[in-house]
């Protein structure tokens, strides 16, 4: 295992990067930060790793990066701040892109529609399951029959 003093500075390596910066740098700097960042985060290097979360909030909102990369640098962003507690992180993300979906949508009406129980959206009006007929229920073969064999019949009890 390398020295934290060692990865501290493979961080600010990374950070320097950065700036001028392709999307494979920043890959690299997540990536380290998501393997180590616990870590990393003690008190003693408790400043050191708010000046890095600093400035992987200003380049998650540079307009130099790629969409993609401000989303990672946002979840790894996130990820920190729950203390770096993975399943918290990922709902917050989660969420973060469910509303951004959302809000670039051109159709908005389409946001209050109903859902059936199953959580997909349900076309036309309210939605009432159907309940599938028990095998012994003939009542929709004899409506059936006597539609098709006319009404003098179906009188008859045919």
């Amino acid at each position: 295992m390398l020295a934290k003093r060692i990865m501290h500075e493979c961080v600010k390596k990374l950070l320097g990067t950065v700036e001028n910066s392709e999307e494979v740098e920043i890959e690299s700097l997540c990536q380290v930060l998501k393997t180590v960042g616990q870590l990393l985060g003690t008190q003693k290097a408790c400043v050191h790793m708010d000046v890095y979360f600093t400035h992987m909030k200003e380049l998650a909102k540079s307009l130099n990066v790629s969409s993609s990369m401000q989303f990672v640098l946002q979840d790894l962003i996130e990820l920190c701040s729950h203390k770096w507690e993975k399943a918290a992180a990922e709902k917050e993300s989660f969420n973060r892109q469910i509303s951004m979906s959302c809000s670039g949508s051109r159709r908005s009406d389409n946001l209050n529609q109903e859902h059936g129980p199953d959580g997909w959206v349900v076309a036309g009006g309210n939605f009432l399951p159907r309940v599938p007929p028990k095998a012994s229920d003939l009542s929709i073969f004899l409506t059936s029959t006597a539609s098709m064999l006319g009404s003098k019949e179906a009188e008859v009890g045919w």
